[in-house]
């Protein structure tokens, strides 16, 4: 289980079979949306956050909403700027906006 991001992996659930792994020592994010798999980059300064380069399969998920969500979901991502930990959640913000809520669990 990782709850922080500046160690050297840590694993965040968001949503049923949606998860975000972070591994500082390559600056690299990846998890899967709950319809594709995704992968890129991060940076921190303090509690500030900065994803960028998502690049995900293209499955298309037309069963239910999940191609809806995981728009939302990977929008979410690139336009978080700090985050928080509180507990074994990871929070992420855009300025003062709530954007999405992490749970920390065992890979």
């Amino acid at each position: 289980m990782g709850i922080g991001i500046d160690r050297r992996e840590a694993h965040f659930k968001a949503l049923p079979y949606a998860f975000l792994n972070f591994d500082s020592k390559k600056g690299g994010i990846s998890g899967d949306t709950s319809c594709n798999l995704f992968g890129g980059e991060f940076t921190t300064t303090g509690k500030r956050l900065a994803i960028s380069d998502i690049i995900s399969t293209m499955r298309a998920c037309s069963e239910d909403e999940r191609m809806s969500v995981e728009r939302e979901f990977l929008d979410a991502l690139q336009r978080a700027d700090r985050y928080t930990i509180s507990g074994r959640r990871l929070i992420l913000f855009k300025n003062k906006e709530l954007l999405l809520t992490f749970r920390g669990e065992k890979k």
